[in-house]
């Protein structure tokens, strides 16, 4: 029975909490602004969330304080009893809270005071992996008015140093610079790119394009930090000098971008010439 009121409360409750976030350095809070005409006499639960808290945050302390004001006081304390975790559906289990009330003794009718309590390393675990938490404030028999409730998470973010690296090869030649090596007109050449993750982040998304057009095949499009993949393309050989770009593009998940690029080279000997001048020799051989 008591499981359908919180539900049906939840239900009833939950346009009247308005939740406005806020990011503050390394701390993220949210605030939930209660019906200031609406008395509470019975136990009260409402769900807070949390909005853009990275993904690699750590959390190193956490808190829930409760605005309120006494119409009538009951038989002891007001406390926050209970944490529910949206996420692990969790009801109605008792959580230990080390909290203070702000006046610390009994308010008079009338009179605000404030709940702060702090949260546990799991209960804390429990708001990053859902960004929402419910949270229950048992009345013991008095009523009151609820004004806001802020729930506040510090912690911090780890530093990320993306990097990427790209070494482009033509028929195995890391030519950087002209001419390259020489091959004759209408043979294969083939390019190999390898690229390399030099940062210590993950990256994905992983593109590898050439600036002449040139098809490139990839095995994958994430890197670990340290590893490396080698992609391909391949093409026809044309007469005279030939210059193209590799570029490689990746993302860390912070969002930054990462680039680089490396050139490559050959000379395209036409046919009709019978040698091969002026890149790297290539042997001809004749009938």
């Amino acid at each position: 029975m008591k499981g359908r009121y919180l539900l049906t409360y939840l239900l009833s409750y939950a346009a009247l909490v308005l939740f406005a976030v806020q990011v503050h350095a390394e701390c993220y809070n949210g605030t939930g602004f209660f019906d200031p005409y609406e008395a509470y006499s019975r136990d009260v639960t409402w769900r807070q969330c949390l909005a853009d808290i990275p993904v690699d945050f750590v959390a190193e302390s956490a808190e829930i304080e409760l605005k309120a004001r006494v119409k009538n006081w009951g038989w002891h304390y007001p406390k926050l009893q209970d944490l529910l975790s949206s996420n692990t559906n969790i009801f109605n289990i008792p959580e230990n809270f080390v909290c203070s009330l702000t006046p610390s003794t009994h308010p008079e009718e009338n009179e605000f005071y404030t709940i702060v309590c702090s949260l546990q390393p799991h209960q804390i675990q429990w708001l990053l992996d859902d960004n929402c938490l419910y949270f229950k404030m048992d009345t013991y028999g008095g009523t009151y008015y609820l004004g806001y409730s802020t729930l506040t998470v510090c912690g911090s973010v780890p530093s990320e140093n993306p990097g990427i690296d790209i070494e482009k090869d033509t028929n195995g030649y890391d030519a950087d610079i002209s001419p390259g090596p020489s091959i004759l007109e209408g043979d294969q050449v083939e390019w190999t790119y390898v690229v390399t993750n030099t940062g210590d982040v993950v990256l994905s998304n992983i593109t590898v394009t050439d600036d002449q057009g040139v098809t490139v095949d990839c095995t994958q499009s994430s890197l670990v930090p340290g590893s490396s993949m080698t992609c391909s393309g391949s093409g026809t050989a044309v007469a005279g000098q030939y210059a193209n770009v590799g570029t490689a593009t990746g993302g860390s998940p912070k969002g930054t971008s990462v680039m680089d690029a490396d050139p490559s080279h050959y000379y395209g000997e036409a046919k009709s010439q019978g040698k091969v001048s002026p890149g790297i020799p290539l042997l001809l051989l004749e009938d």
